[in-house]
C-alpha cells in the first residue's frame, strides 16, 4: 500500500504537467515504476507535439507502449532512448524506422532485446540519424 502511495504521488505530478504544450518528455522526471504501457500512451495521445521521448530504464514499458507512442508522434519525434529498458525489442524499432522517419537520435544502450537487425531497420528508414548509442546492446 506504502509504494502504490507512492507511485501515484509521482503519477499526480505528471497529471499536474501542462503535457499538452510539452516538445519532451522524460521518464527519469518521475520514479521508474510511475511509467507503464499506459500511462506513455497517455501521455502521447495528449501530447503529440513531443519532440524528444526518453523512457531510459523503465522497466515497465513494453514494445506495445512504445509503438503506441509512435505511431501517436509520427514525423514528429526525432530523437529517441529506451536505454536500461529490458522489454523493449526489435519490434519496436521496426515499427519506429516506419513511423518517425525524421528521427536524429538513437539510443538503446543496454537493451537486451534489440538486436543489430533492429537498429538496422531504424537506419535504413531514418536518413538522419546523427547520434548513436548501442553501447551494451
Amino acid at each position: 500500500a506504502l509504494l502504490l502511495s507512492y507511485v501515484n504521488k509521482y503519477w499526480y505530478q505528471i497529471m499536474r504537467m501542462n503535457i499538452q504544450s510539452r516538445t519532451s518528455f522524460d521518464s527519469t522526471d518521475c520514479h521508474p515504476l510511475v511509467m507503464t504501457d499506459h500511462r506513455i500512451m497517455f501521455v502521447t495521445h495528449k501530447c503529440r507535439e513531443i519532440r524528444s521521448l526518453s523512457v531510459k530504464q523503465c522497466l515497465q514499458i513494453t514494445d506495445f507502449g512504445v509503438s503506441y507512442a509512435f505511431r501517436m508522434l509520427r514525423s514528429k519525434l526525432i530523437e529517441f532512448d529506451c536505454s536500461g529498458s529490458d522489454l523493449i525489442s526489435d519490434k519496436s524499432l521496426l515499427i519506429l524506422g516506419f513511423c518517425c522517419p525524421w528521427l536524429q537520435t538513437l539510443r538503446v544502450a543496454a537493451c537486451p532485446k534489440i538486436t543489430n537487425m533492429g537498429v538496422e531497420c531504424v537506419l535504413s528508414r531514418c536518413f538522419g540519424i546523427t547520434e548513436l548509442n548501442v553501447a551494451n546492446t
